[in-house]
């Protein structure tokens, strides 16, 4: 079979991280009112943002970015270790994308695909495993690739072509799945077959649920075997 590996993005396609996401926010406000912390959340959000786009994620650590947050902020360092936990808290809010989800992707893996996670993540890759396990996904995926061990960011190649090293595979033997327009141009640019979930209307195909991305893969899958049966 031509196409036998299927690289997921993690948030927003495999995984929902909205309640994480509320979660966070929520304690966070707590801890900053019990040590009546009068900055504004908005303030500290902004920012965060500007850190994580300043930041290398292949090197520095969250805990890292956090310790910089606190001293941009003047935020006392007694509750970098309280605010560290809230993050790691939050792994367990995760929840997947669709609820007949998991299923989908045992029927996709007893087609013999191999199923892994590339995600630009801040995060580790065992935190991102963590997350998964939260969404009741444990098992299901083959590898998860993180910047810190790939050593790239997508859309740059060479974050897709870690994946495919990995599985010593070749571009055209790649399926990328993904709601985001400059990691799906990326992924054309280096060689892969692209799916659109839930996002714009760019690349091979689009799926608007996970039904329809398994009956799109499964076309593909047909179509690989018969090019091998006619070979």
């Amino acid at each position: 079979m031509h196409a036998y590996i299927l690289i997921f993005e993690a948030n927003g396609v495999i995984l929902d991280p909205n309640p994480a996401s509320k979660y966070f926010s929520e304690a966070e406000k707590k801890l900053f009112d019990s040590h009546k912390i009068k900055i504004p959340i908005s303030r500290v959000k902004k920012e965060w943002s500007k850190i994580v786009k300043a930041s290398s994620l292949q090197s520095e650590s969250i805990e890292q970015m956090h310790a910089k947050m606190f001293m941009e902020l003047g935020l006392p360092q007694s509750m970098l270790e309280e605010y560290n936990r809230l993050d790691t808290e939050s792994f367990k809010r995760y929840a997947p994308m669709e609820q007949n989800e998991k299923p989908i992707l045992k029927k996709l893996k007893a087609l013999d695909f191999y199923l892994a996670i590339l995600t630009d993540t801040i995060h580790t890759k065992e935190a991102k495993q963590l997350m998964l396990d939260a969404a009741g996904l444990d098992g299901i995926f083959d590898n998860v690739f993180v910047p810190r061990d790939t050593g790239y960011q997508t859309p740059a190649k060479g974050a897709y072509q870690a994946v495919l090293d990995y599985y010593k595979a070749e571009p055209e033997n790649a399926i990328f799945i993904s709601h985001d327009l400059g990691k799906l141009k990326g992924a054309r640019l280096a060689g892969l077959k692209t799916i659109s979930y839930k996002g714009p209307h760019y690349g091979d195909y689009y799926a608007d649920s996970f039904e329809e991305l398994f009956d799109i893969i499964k076309g593909i899958e047909r179509e690989s075997r018969s090019k091998i049966t006619i070979e």
